[in-house]
């Protein structure tokens, strides 16, 4: 019992460390927009330390659980690119191609049902940050997938990947949703933290 319950409290902390390297990557990715529209995320407050910072915890994160982590990190890595399959990336592949490939690394790597719940549930995260993002997004053209699909259609595909999720892996599922208000609540407090000091 006390085993399952370290476990337990083992992923949880696997899958909020995974969720802040994933955000910090995405605001990265997304800095100069960020500045356009005078948000300053910890990506923009870090600059340089961003990269030795995320690279640190995802290997942390490895190392407790790999499954769990790198399938976080890949999904997430893959839903980014989904905005633009036809983007030419920079190893050549464009991104519909680069996400076939990582999704059968992923597949090989950590199986099937751990890495398709993982993008099930990475899924669900980003069309509930699109909602939340909708007005911002549209007011300044950025990607979202609520504005390309539309409202009732994205609310419907965010009900079907959570319960798809919750079947397959229902501990991953509810730990992500769970952790997901968490991880943007400390990474709020923590850049107005470093904008104080």
């Amino acid at each position: 019992m006390f085993g399952e319950i370290f476990d337990f409290i083992l992923n949880w902390m696997v899958i909020g460390i995974t969720g802040i390297v994933i955000k910090l990557m995405d605001d990265y990715l997304d800095q100069e927009l960020d500045k356009i529209e005078g948000k300053y995320s910890l990506a923009v407050i870090l600059d340089k330390a961003i990269l030795p910072y995320t690279l640190l915890c995802i290997v942390l994160c490895m190392a407790v659980n790999p499954a769990l982590a790198g399938t976080l990190f890949l999904a997430s890595y893959i839903i980014g690119m989904g905005h633009n399959l036809k983007q030419e990336l920079p190893l050549g592949l464009n991104a519909f191609q680069e996400f076939v490939v990582f999704g059968v690394f992923g597949i090989m790597l950590f199986g099937f049902i751990e890495m398709f719940s993982s993008f099930l549930i990475i899924t669900f995260v980003q069309l509930v940050d699109d909602f939340f993002d909708y007005y911002t997004d549209a007011k300044f053209s950025r990607r979202n997938f609520v504005i390309r699909f539309g409202f009732w259609e994205s609310l419907m595909a965010c009900v079907f990947t959570f319960v798809a999720a919750l079947v397959l892996d229902w501990q991953k599922s509810v730990l992500v949703s769970i952790s997901l208000p968490i991880v943007l609540f400390s990474l709020e407090r923590g850049k107005r933290f470093m904008n104080d000091v």
